[in-house]
């Protein structure tokens, strides 16, 4: 039995993708599924959907650099659903914008072995945000999360903080990029309080600014594990680096 299938860079587009999804009903041990940098689009991810549907087994499941929008998501979303085993889901360098975002976090709530989880690169925006954070609090085994690359504003951080707080795996996190302010950083410092096991964190290339970062650092503080801290190009001057 086939176990893992690596199908990367080889500009399948939406027909192959519909091919593929028929053969997936024959591979129903596979735990390991690769498409990334392929042309799938929404239609594709409709099709795959079906197919996914059948792969109990799945633990791995890759489609970042495609171009599935938030029709694809939805779809996406079906398949995912029955997913039970699933542990790694990148679906970076996407566009499923606030729409797509909503209709994955409905199965996401169901992955409750997921480890991994990136949607970096995605036109989130704060309501996109605001909805996924409502299903990280079940996602208890979570240890890596990327949501780097948004368009995430203090209302969705200070969303997003609220998830955070019950994810006491979690050892990556990747918010980098996106436009979180003062507010913002202020709110995400209340979640960020509870993540002893946190290890990675990156909030570079944001908007946080001096008082920002003074409210950050109380967040930080208890932090035992953090060994890289990324704030390059956040507006902090030298007194919000003396927090």
């Amino acid at each position: 039995d086939v176990l893992e299938l690596y199908l990367f860079r080889r500009a399948i587009g939406d027909d192959i993708a519909a091919e593929l999804s028929k053969e997936l009903f024959r591979l129903s041990q596979l735990q390991k599924l690769n498409l990334e940098g392929n042309r799938i689009r929404d239609a594709g991810a409709a099709a795959l959907s079906k197919g996914l549907a059948k792969l109990s087994q799945l633990q791995h499941l890759s489609l970042g650099a495609n171009h599935i929008g938030p029709i694809g998501a939805a779809e996406l979303s079906k398949g995912l659903a029955g997913l039970s085993l699933l542990q790694h889901l990148d679906l970076a360098s996407n566009c499923v914008g606030d729409v797509g975002a909503t209709e994955l976090s409905k199965c996401l709530g169901g992955l409750l072995h997921l480890q991994h989880l990136s949607l970096a690169r995605n036109k989130i925006r704060d309501a996109g945000v605001s909805e996924l954070s409502k299903v990280l609090e079940v996602l208890l085994q979570l240890q890596h999360l990327s949501l780097g690359e948004n368009q995430i504003g203090d209302a969705g951080a200070a969303e997003l903080s609220k998830g955070l707080a019950g994810l006491s795996q979690l050892q990556h996190l990747n918010l980098g990029r996106n436009q979180i302010g003062a507010a913002g950083a202020a709110e995400l410092s209340k979640g960020l309080a509870g993540l002893s096991q946190l290890q990675h964190l990156n909030l570079g290339r944001n908007q946080i600014g001096d008082s920002g970062a003074a409210e950050l650092s109380k967040g930080l503080a208890g932090l035992s594990q953090l060994q890289h801290l990324a704030l390059r190009d956040t507006l902090i001057g030298d007194a919000g680096a003396a927090e």
